[in-house]
């Protein structure tokens, strides 16, 4: 995978944009562990109750690193991984992922009321889920860790992290995500998890296992091969099974559509052109009539009214709903013959366009300018 440029980098460096004001790897890390664990501990003297969401991630997220990163709590804006190994969950399939990881994690009750094996091994499937969203740009483990913390704590259980080391808790997780191999994670939660009641041996601090995993996090940029493997490995979790269920229960039809929204916004954009320039070509410029012409000033008009149309859903926040509004509701216009035929001022799909509402403002200015006359019933001003 290739990398590329990744704006939370301050230019010119591999180190993090940072509100203290330093431009060094080791200084950094410094800072951080230090700022993050003051809050950690904070955090840890009154829990929060337990959601299991990527929400409560990330409010974690954003108490433990706002006095190190301006963007604490956000979502990472890149596609990112570590090494040359698999990539954390793509923006693209990313709320396919949310969405699987959380009603997974829901659907087990968040944990509550099973025994030590049987949590140990549903612990290990969400705990793997949310690994792979890895939501931000760093931090991600720390946060987890506190996330879990509550969790666990609330169906009874908590954590002896000092008696892993970092090694032991890197290839798990590696397994996890790369070869879906539980197995790792469960000996390592078999030996950490235990009951409220049973007071913790080591520390549990965060500051002891330092860095949650090597190499750093890597923006990435995949080519269309790499795409489809992601996208075949991540194709699980576009089924979500809850315990106890034998059939399983599909992801949303927004899911789905988020699947492909890539393909089908610029599948309709480029059909929405092709068949705009297609019309007023055939019917205008190539007749030798020019862009002046009627046909031509028609066809330009509504395209013209289609940008503005797409500037109006970017503003409302819709701009995705873009090739319903262009490609395909155009294809089907042109389907039912209102312009399937050459458009000529006087003939029938012309009158039917200027009738529309939306170009009456059109109409009239046309026709004071003297381009064609207004239809029957309509005076310029």
């Amino acid at each position: 995978m290739a990398r590329v440029f990744d704006p939370y980098l301050i230019p010119g460096t591999n180190v993090l944009r940072n509100l203290v004001g330093v431009t060094d790897e080791d200084a950094l890390a410094a800072a951080e562990n230090d700022l993050c664990s003051a809050r950690a501990a904070i955090l840890r003297e009154n829990l929060p109750p337990a959601e299991g969401t990527l929400e409560q991630l990330r409010r974690i997220h954003r108490f433990l690193f706002r006095d190190v990163y301006d963007w604490a709590g956000e979502v990472r804006t890149i596609d990112m991984g570590k090494g040359e190994g698999l990539p954390f969950q793509p923006l693209e399939l990313f709320s396919i992922g949310v969405h699987y990881s959380e009603e997974v994690l829901r659907a087990d009750d968040l944990l509550k009321g099973l025994g030590h094996d049987e949590f140990v091994k549903r612990l290990s499937v969400s705990y793997n889920n949310f690994n792979i969203l890895h939501p931000f740009r760093e931090g991600n483990g720390r946060t987890q860790r506190i996330f879990w913390e509550i969790i666990a704590r609330e169906a009874g259980w908590h954590f002896d992290w000092g008696l892993i080391d970092k090694r032991t808790n890197d290839q798990a997780s590696i397994a996890g995500m790369q070869r879906n191999d539980l197995r790792p994670l469960e000996d390592m939660f078999r030996r950490i998890v235990k009951p409220l009641s049973e007071p913790l041996t080591m520390s549990n601090d965060l500051a002891h296992l330092g860095e949650y995993a090597q190499p750093a996090n890597t923006a990435y940029d995949m080519s269309l091969a790499q795409r489809r493997h992601v996208y075949e490995h991540y194709s699980y979790q576009r089924t979500v099974v809850s315990p106890g269920q034998g059939k399983p229960e599909r992801g949303t039809r927004q899911d789905d559509f988020r699947m492909r929204r890539t393909r089908i916004h610029y599948l309709g954009i480029w059909f929405s052109v092709f068949r705009f320039f297609s019309v007023f070509t055939v019917s205008g410029i190539r007749s030798g009539e020019g862009i002046g012409s009627r046909p031509a000033v028609g066809c330009l008009t509504r395209l013209s009214v289609a940008v503005a149309d797409a500037a109006t859903l970017r503003r409302a926040g819709l701009f995705r709903l873009m090739p319903v509004f262009t490609g395909f509701g155009f294809s089907i216009f042109r389907f039912f013959g209102f312009v399937g035929m050459p458009i000529r001022p006087g003939s029938v799909p012309f009158r039917r366009l200027r009738a529309l509402p939306v170009f009456s403002g059109v109409r009239r200015r046309s026709a004071a300018a003297g381009r064609f006359p207004p239809p029957s019933g309509l005076s310029a001003p």
